[in-house]
């Protein structure tokens, strides 16, 4: 039984992804000159001028409900919260790209899932005004203001420490957000527990420490990698008892702090 009554739309799942996204810089994302949106327009100075509300619109119509994204409340958070403020400064063109876009450089890069795929692990969750949620590998915050703008209280970690200074600056002036600079695979044992728990990026193992923090009937929901495919998978706990289920294949990069050791056979 669904935690709340939505408006159900028939449509089929697609998938996209941007893995191949090399460099935060020029050429990051392939063939950049056709993903410039069409709502971009240069005026008479070449200045590049964006009708992002129109975009977000778009992304509603064209991405999220086509790919069965259909909770109304998430929709409209979808559309109110300005997806162009969480990519890094220069990028704002490409925000609306139906792809995984590259938010930072370092020696492990983060990610801001596509639209589609934060839309279907946030719908997963069915979240409710009031719930406390846990997300892991912010990245600059998108995710956890979107959860924000439903009424949730997020406690968002990042262990890239620029990042989380970042996503704290972007987050600013959301009520209900704190960013802890931690290791991911660690969670926020000091907060728990939790209603909901999002994983911003894929896994290869999932610490029984994180479903530890999840509270009597809590939802983790993250995209598990491994044996050639990735997918989104909700987990649900009743108990000291953990129920899981696969929602849909995408593609993501895996987060260093969730691969899987190594094992030698002799």
């Amino acid at each position: 039984m669904s935690r709340r009554k939505t408006q159900i739309w028939k449509a089929s799942w697609r998938s996209g992804d941007a893995e191949d996204c090399k460099s935060l810089y020029g050429g990051s994302i392939p063939s950049e000159a056709s993903n410039i949106p069409r709502q971009a327009r240069y005026c008479r100075k070449g200045v590049l001028m964006i009708d992002f509300v129109q975009l977000r619109r778009n992304m509603i119509e064209s991405q999220l409900r086509p790919c069965d994204v259909n909770d109304v409340p998430l929709l409209k958070a979808m559309e109110a919260v300005p997806r162009e403020l969480f990519v890094p400064k220069g990028r704002e063109a490409f925000a609306y790209i139906d792809q995984n876009i590259p938010v930072s450089e370092g020696s492990e890069r983060r990610f801001m899932l596509q639209p589609m795929v934060v839309g279907r692990m946030i719908q997963a969750l069915e979240l409710l005004p009031g719930d406390k949620v846990l997300e892991i590998a912010c990245g600059l915050g998108y995710a956890s203001a979107i959860m924000a703008e439903l009424g949730a209280t997020v406690v968002a970690v990042e262990s890239d420490g620029a990042l989380a200074a970042a996503a704290r600056e972007r987050l600013a002036g959301r009520p209900g957000v704190k960013v802890l600079d931690a290791p991911l695979n660690q969670g926020a044992p000091g907060d728990a527990p939790f209603d909901a728990i999002l994983i911003n990026g894929a896994i290869e193992t999932l610490p029984d420490g994180l479903l530890d923090q999840l509270k009597d009937s809590g939802r983790l929901v993250a995209i598990e990698s491994g044996a050639g495919s990735s997918r989104v998978i909700l987990h649900t706990r009743a108990g000291a008892s953990f129920g899981k289920r696969e929602l849909l294949d995408v593609s993501a990069p895996v987060l260093s702090a969730f691969h899987r050791d190594s094992t030698f056979i002799f």
